[in-house]
């Protein structure tokens, strides 16, 4: 069972586009992408989709969710898995900085990682 095929075709039943999905979500379109090529997803993430597009991913998933998981909390707004709500502009603004930083964030560590293994390849040269 393949999760990222399973909430690709139901997010697409449902009516909404990517761009949707990423701005509902809080994330950017190639995390929505990613998920649909990701063989397993967390519950986290299923639920938190489910929730926010009110998709019952309870049939797809049998074995990870009861029948009545995303109907039942979506109907009480005073759940904490209740996430119907609609992000305000500068929510969403603020999540699109908190992104672009994290994505700064892993390039320079991604750098200086490399830049640690070249350091340690290098040969040093000592003079007597």
């Amino acid at each position: 069972m393949h999760f990222g095929h399973i909430v690709e075709k139901k997010i697409k039943l449902s009516g909404f586009s990517v761009g949707e999905v990423a701005r509902l979500l809080a994330v950017e379109k190639r995390t929505v992408y990613n998920w649909f090529n990701s063989p397993r997803l967390s519950l986290i993430t299923i639920e938190r989709i489910g929730f926010t597009l009110n998709c019952d991913f309870a049939p797809e998933f049998p074995e990870l969710f009861p029948p009545a998981h995303f109907t039942a909390q979506d109907a009480d707004p005073n759940s904490p898995n209740h996430h119907s709500e609609i992000l305000t502009a500068e929510e969403m603004a603020e999540n699109v900085w908190r992104n672009k930083y994290l994505t700064l964030l892993e390039a320079y560590n991604k750098f200086q990682h490399n830049r640690n293994l070249i350091e340690m390849s290098t040969p040093v040269i000592s003079e007597y």
